[in-house]
This record gives C-alpha cells, structure tokens and sequence, in this order.
C-alpha cells in the first residue's frame, strides 16, 4: 500500500540552491531514478529572522522546510524527515489535510511537537505568516518564541529553539505574535490538530500503548538502528519474520 501511494504522489527534495548545484551527475540519475524532483530555495533560515542564532545551530535544517507551507497546486503535501520509513499507507493523512487541517505529532522524548513530519493543504499566506512571524519572533529559553511561552510543556523541550518550538507557537498557540502574524495575511487562525505519533510517526515506544501491534505503524521514524527492547517497534529490514 505505501509504494502504491508513492507510486500516484510528487516526491521532493528540499534543497539549497548553492548545494543542489554541487550535485554529481550519479545524484541526479538516482534522483531520476526514484522520480524525486528538487524544490530548490534560495535560503534555509527566514530572511531578516530575529531569533537567527551562530554556530551550531538547529534552525538550518529546521527553517528550510517553511518552503513546504507554500506549495500551492497540490490539494496537500506531507513534510517527511530523510530517516523516516514509509511501513503502510499515509493517504489518510493526505486526505485529512486537504480538508484544511494543519497536522503534526508530538516528539519520541517528550517534545510537544516533532518537525519532522507535518501536513498541510498548502497555501502561500501561511508560507508568509511564517516569515512575519520569523521577522518579529525573538527567541527565549523562558518563555519560547514571540513570548508565547512554552505550554503544553513544562518548559524548554528538544528543538524548541528551532523548528519545533517555532511551529508550536506559530500553529498551535493563540494571540501574541503568532496571532498577529496570521491577521497580517488574512488568517484568522489554523486548523491545527495532532495525530497519533505512534502510527504515523513512531519514535520509540515512548508512551505507546505496551501491546502496540507493530503491524498498525504506517510510518517509522526511530530508532533508525536495530533495539533489543521486546516493546520496540522497529525498520522493516530488522523484523525479525513471524514463523
């Protein structure tokens, strides 16, 4: 079911122009290989972001997937990290939101959100409420991004100086920069909603049903190495075959 869903859907690749151009041509024969296009993008952090950090930061490989909100012309699109596997099929997911809701899940370690995977009926206003909200957003390990503080959760989490606590604020909290940054396009607010991260974005047995049936995961992000957890679901090419 999952390679008969690829096989009727657009598969990108999101990638900086100033890296695409440095591909070999046996990159871009396996690219043709597969049928992966390129969505190439002039930046991988908002332009004039006020929460831009130096160094080693997270928000490079976080912020270039903002390019996804805008891609207008498809009834949906899906955000998949590279290290996820596709183990059923994810058209629930694509037929859910095309009706208009924003969804994501929640993090194998406690994250509220994990921006490895979201999904959306893409529009170029939501594309450019995000960059609003990067313009006016500085960032705070106290209280998050734009000061929209940092519940559900306690405090801090994983990621949440890059993408993951970006997208919380922007999509699922209300009022503050994040309101206002969506008024600025037009929007009211969004339809925002999370699905089962141990179906279709399995990270680890965290908080997983205990007689999860591994057989239900449609898409498996990690582990991506072999555990011996008796619990642990796991890449297909490490199941062990039932007799």
């Amino acid at each position: 079911a999952a390679a008969a869903m690829a096989n009727n859907a657009d598969i990108f690749m999101v990638m900086m122009k100033s890296d695409s151009k440095h591909m070999t041509a046996s990159q871009k024969e396996l690219f043709k290989k597969h049928r992966v296009q390129l969505l190439d993008v002039d930046w991988d952090t908002p332009p004039n972001m006020k929460g831009y950090k130096e160094g080693g930061w997270c928000g490079h490989q976080d912020f270039i997937r903002l390019h996804v909100l805008g891609m207008e012309g498809y009834d949906a699109v899906a955000y998949y990290d590279t290290d996820i596997e596709f183990q059923g099929d994810i058209t629930p997911v694509l037929r859910c939101a095309a009706s208009g809701k924003f969804l994501s899940t929640n993090g194998g370690v406690g994250e509220p959100l994990n921006v490895g995977f979201f999904a959306l009926k893409p529009d170029k206003r939501l594309f450019q409420a995000s960059l609003n909200f990067a313009k006016e957003a500085d960032f705070s390990h106290d209280h998050s991004w734009g000061q929209m503080g940092w519940k559900p959760a306690g405090g801090y989490f994983i990621g949440g100086e890059c993408g993951q606590g970006f997208w919380y604020a922007l999509f699922y909290k209300s009022g503050g920069l994040a309101q206002k940054a969506l008024e600025s396009v037009g929007l009211a607010s969004v339809d925002a909603a999370q699905i089962d991260r141990c179906i279709w974005n399995y990270q680890t047995s965290y908080m997983c049903a205990r007689d999860l049936d591994c057989n239900r995961v449609r898409v498996h992000h990690k582990p991506t190495r072999h555990t011996n957890g008796p619990e642990e679901c796991q890449k297909l090419k490490f199941r062990t075959p039932k007799k």
